[in-house]
């Protein structure tokens, strides 16, 4: 499972995701068109568990957004998924970004959604 970092400034933030090999992406707010957050479902050896998820909606991207998945940063420290939403919420109200909260569950996009 990816582990992923995040580090904020007044305009812009940093994404570190280190899977196989680490990518660093720098988001500045002008090109963030919406937040939302919606649930989710994780997998947790033979079971699935509710989770979160926030859809990062940037002007150059996919229909849906960026996902950040909560196992992702849950997976550094507990807790720290709390800290992070709460971290999102306040950049984008500091930025003057829409944010959403929906109550339908997201499901990952498949390769057969992806295909035109």
């Amino acid at each position: 499972m990816a582990k992923a970092d995040i580090l904020f400034d007044k305009t812009e933030f940093v994404l570190r995701v280190a899977d196989k090999q680490a990518t660093t992406t720098n988001i500045r707010a002008d090109q963030i068109i919406s937040i939302t957050v919606r649930p989710a479902e994780e997998r947790a050896l033979f079971r699935k568990i509710p989770s979160e998820v926030i859809l990062i909606k940037m002007r150059t991207g996919g229909p849906e957004g960026m996902p950040l998945l909560r196992q992702a940063f849950e997976n550094r420290k507990k807790g720290s998924w709390e800290t992070t939403k709460a971290q999102i919420l306040k950049f984008a109200k500091d930025n003057n970004i829409a944010v959403h909260e929906e109550q339908e569950l997201w499901k990952p996009p498949t390769m057969k959604a992806l295909r035109l």
